[in-house]
């Protein structure tokens, strides 16, 4: 009660001085007055941009904390067509519980599913328990409940949303599903055709160990470069990799080597890796010197 006192204070403090507060950066909680400085603030940020989906999120939350849910779903909604993942995550509880909305489970599992992609984790990650955290229990009990055959129903079905969940599940063993590469390639494939990133990034990490066919391979890597050019640095690791190893082109240190500078321009760590040891293995050709006679 006290630290919630203390940080209302801060804010009224920071608005009556002119401070700008951006809507981005406002830490929500279920204060009536606070909630409304934030829908205050951040109803003028959307004004400001039509594309600003952080903003419609803040608007949405707080106005679920209002348990105005109507307004909420409007906002989260917006939100949630521009991609950004916390909504999706906030319209699927909202559906779950019929919060201003018809109770759906099949609507709720589905928006689930574009909120949780492996991809999206970063949003969800708690870094005080090192935990993905979740905020309602029915959504971590479905999680929980999830099987392989699960997701190959779904994509039976037409939803595109499962490939991503395929490829990473025979990937990475989740979902009791036994790794296996071939059918990890097979749905990250599928995935890709849509130009997913992470999908394509997961190929290209597959090429590299000798999964895939060489047309299949080269196609990965054009979407790869793709990537590397639009300045993914992930994807200009794995462009440094293919050159160093001369992984369907010929092996060429000063290609691989360009383009683990870009990546670790970025503070990529695998690449700063690389570079490293490349510079360490590679020595100066000795000086050539002319023998007298």
């Amino acid at each position: 009660m006290k630290k919630r006192l203390i940080s209302i204070i801060l804010f009224s403090t920071l608005l009556s001085a002119g401070e700008t507060v951006s809507c981005e950066s406002l830490k929500i909680d279920s204060n009536k007055s606070n909630l409304q400085s934030v829908i205050r603030i951040c109803s003028q940020a959307v004004k400001s941009s039509e594309q600003n989906e952080i903003a419609m999120y803040q608007l949405g939350h707080a106005y679920r904390e209002m348990k105005e849910y109507r307004a909420a779903y409007k906002w989260l909604m917006k939100s949630a067509r521009l991609g950004y993942p916390r909504a999706l995550r906030e319209l699927a509880l909202m559906v779950s519980l019929g919060q201003g909305v018809r109770k759906d489970p099949a609507l709720a599992f589905k928006l689930y599913l574009k909120a949780m992609r492996p991809d999206n984790m970063k949003y969800f990650y708690d870094e005080k328990t090192k935990t993905i955290s979740y905020s309602a229990e029915e959504l971590l009990e479905l999680y929980n409940k999830l099987t392989i055959g699960t997701f190959l129903e779904e994509a039976s079905r037409g939803n595109r949303d499962v490939y991503i969940y395929l490829g990473d599940a025979y990937l990475n063993g989740h979902f009791d599903a036994k790794k296996e590469k071939t059918k990890a390639f097979y749905w990250f494939k599928k995935a890709a055709r849509n130009k997913e990133p992470y999908a394509i990034l997961q190929l290209a990490k597959l090429c590299l160990d000798s999964v895939g066919t060489k047309d299949e391979c080269d196609r990965v890597f054009d979407w790869n470069r793709e990537l590397a050019d639009s300045g993914d640095p992930e994807a200009q690791y794995l462009m440094g990799v293919r050159y160093y190893k001369g992984q369907g082109v010929p092996k060429d240190d000063t290609m691989a080597i360009e383009w683990f500078q870009k990546s670790a321009a970025q503070h990529h760590k695998p690449s700063e890796y690389m570079l490293a040891m490349i510079y360490r293995v590679k020595k100066p050709a000795p000086v050539q010197t002319e023998t007298k006679q």
